[in-house]
């Protein structure tokens, strides 16, 4: 609770970053976000992308700058759950010991940072160029067109704290 407060304080006090729930990782020099719902895969596939050398900003929170749409590295300690994973997760996995939690569903989760498991994968700021909503996971990976509109809007998942303290003649 306290740790999560800290984090909270910290999101309020940059007026020019906008936070949202999302993974996002650099791919060469482009910034990719990934949103998805709880479960929906964001820390496995930012995870599998760091696995194959991309940069791993982080997977819950994503920070975007208001001003010229960087990505800023907002890197975590990772909750990774059982599953699918990039064989570079399984084998830190494998021969360390990590903090094991349960959440509120049930589900286990082992709890890695990030740095320990990918130390060559330096992270960085990248301009955000793509976004990529994940439903939830299936037997056959698939896509579906984005339609950008109201209705949309839930999938961003902004952070509240990005909108505190935010003047209403600004616009974003």
């Amino acid at each position: 609770m306290v740790a999560h407060s800290a984090v909270s304080l910290v999101m309020m006090l940059q007026k020019d970053v906008l936070f949202f729930h999302a993974a996002s990782v650099a791919i060469g020099e482009r910034g990719v976000l990934i949103f998805g719902a709880k479960g929906a895969g964001k820390t496995t596939l930012s995870l599998s992308l760091a696995g194959r050398g991309h940069a791993f900003l982080g997977d819950e929170y994503a920070a975007v700058s208001a001003i010229d749409f960087r990505l800023f590295p907002f890197r975590r300690t990772a909750s990774i759950r059982e599953g699918p994973r990039h064989e570079r997760v399984d084998a830190f996995l494998s021969g360390q010991r990590c903090q094991m939690e349960v959440n509120a569903d049930g589900t286990t989760r082992r709890r890695a940072p990030v740095g320990a498991i990918f130390p060559d994968a330096a992270p960085r700021p990248a301009l955000l160029t793509h976004a990529f909503f994940l439903r939830r996971f299936a037997s056959r990976p698939g896509t579906e067109p984005f339609r950008s509109g109201m209705e949309s809007l839930s999938l961003l998942a902004p952070l509240l704290c990005t909108v505190w303290g935010v003047r209403r003649e600004k616009e974003f």
